[in-house]
């Protein structure tokens, strides 16, 4: 018996990475009929166990080509290829966008108007939205 109640007290719970909600731990345990009579006597008992999602920071990939612009020419893509990752639900989060070198004033950042569909990135005034699916 000593031995059982060590084990069960150095057990551990560890999800499958990524996993958040609920999840139900169920305990046997069968005596093998080691002890009184009547056959083996068995007990069954379960913990619910909440995962909660962890706070991660986001992950923002860029292609690490660096783009030129000719003054007088029409606007480029910064990064058509950019991501934001590692967050289940970007919801009420804020994203910032600036110049981190050698802009003006007179330099333009701006966002293209895709829609308010599933998947399609829309603003309204200083505020951009992503319509998630």
């Amino acid at each position: 018996m000593t031995n059982i109640n060590a084990a069960l007290n150095g057990m551990s719970f560890t999800p499958t990475t990524g996993f958040t909600g609920a999840a139900t731990l169920q305990i046997s345990t069968n005596d093998l009929s080691h002890t009184g009579t009547g056959g083996p006597k068995t007990t069954t008992n379960t913990v619910q166990v909440t995962v909660n999602p962890v706070n991660l920071a986001p992950v923002i990939g860029l292609s690490a080509a660096a783009d030129s612009y000719r003054v007088g020419s029409a606007a480029i893509n910064v990064d058509s290829t950019a991501t934001v990752t590692g967050i289940p639900n970007f919801a009420g989060g804020t994203m910032t966008v600036k110049f981190s070198a050698n802009g003006t004033p007179q330099d333009i950042l701006s966002f293209r108007y895709q829609g308010t569909a599933a998947g399609q990135i829309a603003y309204s005034g200083n505020q951009v939205y992503y319509a998630g699916s």
